[in-house]
């Protein structure tokens, strides 16, 4: 006897919404030899806000992406410099509110964290944030490690859920020499 579609389709989605898992997608450069490596510099700051400007959400929550980078650099064990760094650390962020309209995209957002019923997923929406974090070599200035996550977020778990695409992005990243 065959299952209907429909109850194949709403397996998929509940054995999707069971999985937790945070997505982290990473490329190395196999030239690169972090063994040397100990410190680290951003390779450009985000712009701080002037006097009587409000910043935009993504600007605040890149901010919060951009500690929580230092805070996995940290723990690898890089210190922060910025004389004479081995490593520039780049951080981009982007914040974008989505709606689910189909069943493969409430099962997407699913997959990335997201907790809503179809109903609120496709009515309410959600937030995805999306995180990739380059380093290259400071002397070359050779992309050597690239890494990248994306996460939905609900409202009432958007901080807990970015800080821990950014720990499970940032253990994937090299163990850096320790000083």
């Amino acid at each position: 006897m065959r299952s209907p579609p429909r109850l194949v389709a709403l397996l998929l989605l509940v054995l999707g919404a069971c999985s937790s898992k945070i997505p982290v997608h990473v490329d190395q450069s196999s030239l690169a030899d972090f063994s040397p490596y100990r410190t680290y510099a951003w390779l450009a700051a985000p712009p701080e806000p002037q006097p009587g400007e409000t910043e935009t959400p993504v600007e605040l929550f890149g901010w919060r992406m951009r500690s929580a980078v230092e805070s996995g650099m940290r723990a690898r064990g890089y210190a922060l410099d910025g004389e004479a760094p081995d490593l520039l650390v780049t951080v981009r962020v982007t914040l974008e509110d989505r709606y689910t309209d189909s069943f493969s995209e409430y099962w997407r957002y699913s997959k990335i964290g997201g907790s809503q019923n179809l109903f609120s997923a496709f009515s309410l929406g959600y937030e995805e944030a999306t995180l990739v974090v380059e380093a290259f070599d400071a002397r070359t200035r050779q992309l050597v490690w690239r890494g990248h996550t994306a996460v939905s977020m609900d409202a009432e778990q958007r901080g807990d859920r970015a800080a821990a695409s950014v720990t499970a992005l940032m253990q994937t990243f090299p163990q850096g020499a320790r000083l």
